[in-house]
């Protein structure tokens, strides 16, 4: 079991050595293609294959069928430039999110409301829905519109999940072209740590070509009630941590981007609270 292990670690990590350097998209495709949970970002954004807690459904719909219920908020401590709240009650989920660039945040900001529904399967695949209206705001106009999200969730084993996602394969009026996500997860015994990678077929932009994005990120329970987490994606570095304090459980990461993104080239803090739901839900 160990020697397949550190196999699939061997494997996850050549396949993504060409990709983990792509640039940055722009503010609508980063909140779009990347999600704003705050742990999925201390995992490098390599989360479909997980889609936990109350903003999973964000990066794959299907995460909302086995998990629960409870609320959820997140906020940008330094720069103020994301907010988030999401209600869950499973199979249905809603999330409403603010993002602003951090460098002209009254010219270009994105205002999202997210609906999802998911459906479990007793075959150990699950699927589920998204909706989200869209309002983007970029060099002082806005444009409104929606687009929708299918995914699914497969337990192939009680240690492997595989995640695939179609993002934005309808939609209207706004300016983000479809993707496809794939993601891969292991999970150590009961919940103790997880690695987990995802490759996204996406535009940075209109103009450019579809390109294969990497994503990489792990995070392992040290105690009771805290776990530590780290990730790698747009030659970003992010770190992380969410502890158990009496009933509600509080999310950090700290983001290090090495290059001009979107995200701003100063590191971003970011805290938030859950409450309800397990972090590890029964595979």
């Amino acid at each position: 079991m160990i020697k397949q292990q550190f196999l699939w670690i061997a494997v996850q990590a050549i396949l993504l050595v060409p990709i983990l350097g792509a640039s940055q998209p722009d503010l609508l495709r980063n909140v779009i293609n990347e999600g704003v949970s705050i742990r999925a970002i201390g995992m490098g954004n390599a989360y479909c294959a997980i889609a936990e807690e109350g903003l999973g459904f964000c990066y794959n719909p299907a995460g909302l069928a086995r998990l629960g219920q409870g609320v959820q908020v997140q906020q940008d401590l330094v720069h103020n430039t994301l907010a988030v709240q999401s209600f869950y009650l499973s199979p249905f989920g809603v999330a409403s999110v603010f993002k602003k660039d951090p460098k002209n945040d009254q010219d270009n900001h994105v205002e999202m409301t997210y609906c999802g529904v998911a459906k479990a399967s007793k075959i150990g695949i699950d699927w589920g829905v998204s909706y989200k209206t869209i309002q983007n705001t970029s060099g002082g106009i806005s444009v409104s519109g929606w687009s929708a999200d299918a995914g699914v969730l497969c337990h192939i084993s009680p240690s492997i999940q595989l995640g695939v996602v179609a993002r934005d394969f309808c939609q209207k009026t706004v300016d983000i072209s479809p993707s496809l996500a794939v993601g891969l997860a292991m999970f150590g015994s009961k919940g103790s740590w997880d690695i987990s990678t995802d490759w996204i077929y996406q535009q940075e932009d209109q103009e450019s070509p579809y390109r294969i994005v990497g994503h990489v990120g792990t995070e392992y329970c040290v105690a009771e009630g805290l776990t530590l987490r780290g990730g790698y994606f747009y030659n970003t570095l992010t770190v992380g941590a969410s502890a158990q304090i009496l009933f509600l459980m509080v999310d950090y990461v700290s983001v290090f981007p090495q290059v001009n993104t979107a995200m701003g080239q100063e590191r971003i803090q970011m805290i938030g609270f859950r409450l309800g739901g397990d972090r590890r839900p029964t595979r």
